[in-house]
């Protein structure tokens, strides 16, 4: 009895310890950069625009060619996008061709909405998109997924929070991001034909604030 009231105490001091602090978060500026398309698809399917704007919230990208449009709204914990389809056909995204590109090069598989945790591994139905729809989704590196504490988690592309320390050891971790590139591959069905996107993110600014 004893043992557990000195749990119990001892978690709500940890509890009342936490509120008490000030966390030190980051902020990051990820923006669009580039895009590779097979040199078909530019032939077949017209030039293509990338458009940034800046707002108070996560920065918002804007890719457009002649047959998607997709805006862009990545931060460190979610890489979510809306997808519209320009055509008057259906359209599909191949996850299982789908990949995550980190900073240092290596490739993961992808996680979004329509999979759960523990299917990751398994085969990935493709997403259709109608004719002159929308869809909303989000994509996330599989290698940043862990299962611990009975729960699954997710691993931050950069560092977002520190709580114990002054802050200066964010900093530095922030700093080192400053100028990294991560990218994602979507493969899109169109008439039949698969057409890998490629679209390169980059931390453009960063900072931390209380």
């Amino acid at each position: 009895m004893r043992i557990g009231v000195s749990r119990a105490v001892a978690t709500w001091i940890v509890v009342l310890l936490l509120s008490g602090c000030s966390a030190y978060r980051a902020y990051y500026d990820i923006g669009l950069a580039a895009v590779e398309r097979p040199a078909q698809a530019s032939e077949k399917y017209g030039k293509h625009e990338i458009t940034k704007v800046e707002e108070q919230g996560p920065d918002i990208s804007y890719y457009d060619d002649n047959v998607v449009r997709i805006v862009w709204t990545p931060t460190p914990t979610s890489i979510s996008f809306e997808l519209t389809n320009k055509t008057s056909n259906a359209i599909k995204i191949v996850w299982d061709e789908a990949a995550f590109m980190d900073e240092n090069g290596q490739r993961h598989r992808v996680k979004h909405s329509s999979i759960d945790y523990e299917d990751i591994d398994g085969p990935h139905p493709a997403t259709v998109i109608d004719g002159n729809g929308t869809i909303k989704d989000y994509v996330f590196p599989a290698g940043n997924i862990y299962y611990s504490d009975a729960r699954w988690q997710e691993k931050p592309l950069f560092p977002t929070v520190s709580v114990f320390n002054t802050g200066n050891r964010l900093e530095e971790e922030v700093n080192e991001c400053m100028g990294k590139t991560f990218q994602v591959l979507i493969p899109i069905e169109i008439e039949e034909t698969v057409h890998r996107y490629v679209f390169t993110f980059v931390v453009s600014n960063a900072e931390v604030r209380k």
